[in-house]
């Protein structure tokens, strides 16, 4: 996670003011490890939306969002990516959730 606020911290020096959408993974039907260090979908997608959430209140143009609140089985067209539907129903969730 070390690497991930570095990012954040490095794109808030170049890009101070700007609005950072952190986009969370979709939903899935694998419970299988998601990296090589064992870690589930679940507990990276936990550890970023921490790191996240900590760091809103210094950070007012820092939003996140949650993929798999947006999206279910229905969505996926071999149980882990989106189908072509489940593609176009997700963008145009998301642009709303920006106000795009």
């Amino acid at each position: 996670m070390q690497h991930y606020e570095q990012f954040l911290d490095e794109l808030r020096i170049v890009q101070p003011d700007a609005k950072v959408y952190v986009l969370l993974p979709i939903h899935t039907n694998t419970t299988t490890p998601s990296n090589n260090k064992g870690e589930t979908l679940q507990e990276l997608s936990g550890a970023i939306a921490a790191l996240v959430t900590s760091c809103q209140p210094i950070d007012p143009n820092l939003f996140l969002i949650n993929g798999a609140d947006y999206t279910d089985s229905s969505s996926l067209s071999d149980g882990v990516h989106l189908s072509v539907n489940g593609v176009a129903d997700f963008a145009n969730t998301i642009a709303q959730l920006m106000q795009l």
